[in-house]
């Protein structure tokens, strides 16, 4: 996950869910390990979790860190089991994310309860495809997770005309890209799902704070600008009351996304040509003098 401030990098065991926040600036690393048992606390916040902050050469030691943390927090919950077993108590090995679904479904009845079950259970599998990402954002960004279902349900799922959005946002987490680094990223205003496509890299970017879904792509091959942007894309946006898209259909909207951008590509080639034949007449023209 990359905001403008802050790149999330999960480097997870087999025991333990793992965050590196590296901050972009000031060489600065926060590390946050969190046991995979760990349960969340009335904020919403993980318990069973170490963090660090490492600048300069403490950096290197972020392996150890790693492996020191989760072994202790491993030891740490196993005492625990231990504990509550000498009580007459069966503790129930639930995992974080496992909880972490159990928060979101919780949330929606409590939050939405005046609506039909049908469009309840849609809102949950909405979120629970998010749970992964959750899971990681929870623990490395320390947000609480409540806002991606009461967002998701106010401006969506229970928001009238937006059904057509509820079907792009399907598709898009039916088709998300789960390639190295490319799923869905979850910042303060958006969701953006990275979808797969043949020829394009394409995004679907859900506003939180509104009613808008936007379409992004650009080829898989291309140049960049010196601002490292890439030279030649295509987006488009669709709300409940418009459609810059064109369509309501995705697969249709990313066939225009490839169309749109292989002619502005022949266009470009087309008047480069043109300017380098001209540029050779000029210069012929001037050996001649």
């Amino acid at each position: 996950m990359i905001t403008p401030s802050w790149i999330n990098i999960p480097l997870n065991t087999d025991d333990c869910y793992v965050t590196a926040k590296l901050l972009l600036g000031p060489k600065k690393v926060e590390l946050f390990v969190t046991h995979r048992y760990a349960y969340l606390d009335l904020e919403g916040l993980p318990i069973h979790q170490k963090v660090h902050t490492l600048t300069g050469s403490d950096i290197n030691r972020f392996r150890d860190l790693i492996n020191g943390d989760c072994r202790d927090l491993k030891e740490s919950y196993e005492e625990g089991v231990k504990f509550l077993a000498k009580q007459g108590v069966r503790p129930m090995d639930v995992e974080l994310k496992d909880t972490i679904r159990e928060r979101l479904a919780t949330l929606i009845i409590k939050e939405f309860h005046a609506y039909s079950k049908d469009q309840k259970l849609r809102l949950f599998h909405l979120a629970d495809r998010l749970t992964p990402v959750l899971t990681q954002h929870v623990i490395g960004a320390g947000l609480r997770i409540d806002w991606v279902p009461r967002e998701l349900g106010e401006n969506y799922v229970f928001k009238e005309k937006a059904e057509p959005l509820v079907d792009i946002i399907e598709w898009a987490l039916d088709n998300a890209a789960y390639i190295p680094m490319a799923i869905p990223l979850l910042h303060h205003d958006s969701i953006v799902i990275p979808v797969n496509s043949k020829d394009l890299y394409v995004s679907v970017g859900v506003t939180t704070g509104g009613t808008k879904v936007t379409f992004f792509g650009f080829p898989k091959v291309l140049p960049l600008t010196k601002t490292l942007y890439p030279a030649y894309t295509w987006t488009c946006e669709i709300t409940d009351r418009t459609n810059g898209c064109g369509s309501y259909d995705p697969d249709t909207i990313v066939r225009t996304l490839e169309e749109k951008i292989a002619e502005r590509m022949a266009k470009e080639e087309a008047e480069l040509s043109e300017a380098k034949q001209l540029i050779n007449e000029m210069l012929k023209g001037g050996d001649r003098k």
